[in-house]
């Protein structure tokens, strides 16, 4: 009479009286045994997700052990245990959805958004978790694009900017480079440029220097040139004049070549950036004529063209 044939915990004459499998020990495949199901968390050991959220009760019981929450404790106070309740924290979002979240894609990189059920705000900015998930317009270089914030990151792009500030500047909050134009966004609005459209950066130069505050915002780590000073270091020499790295080009000129302007030599072939425009070779290329000679063996050692492969007359 009390025999149980699947070792769940239920005798079997039980199990046939209330539907459940007798050979099966757990009949709804939820990763629950029956008898677990019944005895200990009052889950219906028939319906493998009892309170529809989403969730199977066997992984609504291991997400709440991982992150140290008693399933059958109350978040939310409402009188329903958390493995039963569809919103244990009740802001709005059933618990299955926060936990197995969605996948946006954010310049080709599939992104995943998730959050905690037993918090409303999860990533703690200010911002309530269903409002996370939801989508932004916003223009960037003139075009307009679908933005979201993550719920559980404060800066998920790790742009100095968190999410309340992403939005308040119209940003892309999980790119840190809005605008794709090489300047993070937070030294963006620290600087004085516009996070949101490239070519306003390329072209402004708000100290007129005759260096866009783009390419002086690029260089701000070496703490010399600052887009709203036109002579940064104080020397009464303008920014444009300068010539950090001693390489025979001046500011202006390593703006124009793009350049590095403080490495005399950008392309590490041993002729600095002066000399490379000097002999018509090609400042970021170490090898401009790819005849195997670096530009500098070639105008040193072998008095031949960097620009031309055949200078060296070996055919």
């Amino acid at each position: 009479m009390n025999h149980d044939s699947d070792k769940d915990g239920l005798s079997d004459d039980y199990e046939i009286e209330i539907g459940l499998d007798p050979n099966k020990k757990d009949t709804d495949n939820d990763n629950l045994p029956d008898g677990i199901e019944i005895s200990e968390y009052v889950t219906d050991p028939l319906k493998a997700d009892t309170d529809n959220d989403g969730l199977k009760d066997g992984e609504e019981k291991a997400f709440y052990d991982s992150i140290g929450v008693d399933p059958t404790g109350d978040y939310d106070n409402d009188g329903k245990p958390n493995i039963l309740d569809d919103d244990s924290d009740n802001d709005g979002l059933k618990d299955g959805y926060e936990v197995k979240g969605i996948e946006v894609t954010v310049n080709g990189q599939k992104i995943k958004l998730n959050s905690s059920p037993v918090s409303s705000d999860t990533d703690g900015d200010g911002i309530p978790d269903p409002e996370e998930y939801m989508s932004h317009k916003i223009q960037v270089n003139g075009v307009y694009l679908t933005v979201y914030t993550h719920p559980s990151y404060v800066d998920y792009d790790c742009d100095e900017l968190n999410d309340v500030a992403e939005l308040d500047y119209q940003c892309n909050p999980l790119y840190k480079d809005t605008d794709g134009d090489h300047l993070i966004d937070g030294d963006e609005i620290q600087g004085g440029t516009n996070p949101k459209n490239a070519l306003d950066d390329s072209l402004s130069d708000y100290d007129h220097d005759n260096l866009s505050d783009m390419w002086e915002r690029l260089w701000k780590n070496n703490n010399l040139l600052n887009p709203k000073n036109n002579d940064s270091d104080g020397d009464k020499l303008t920014d444009d004049k300068e010539d950090y790295d001693n390489d025979g080009l001046n500011n202006r000129e390593e703006y124009i070549h793009d350049t590095d302007p403080f490495n005399a030599d950008t392309d590490g072939d041993g002729l600095n950036d002066g000399d490379e425009i000097k002999y018509n070779s090609d400042p970021k290329n170490s090898d401009t004529d790819s005849d195997g000679l670096k530009d500098e063996e070639e105008v040193h050692y072998w008095n031949s063209n960097p620009t031309n492969p055949d200078s060296d007359n070996d055919g």
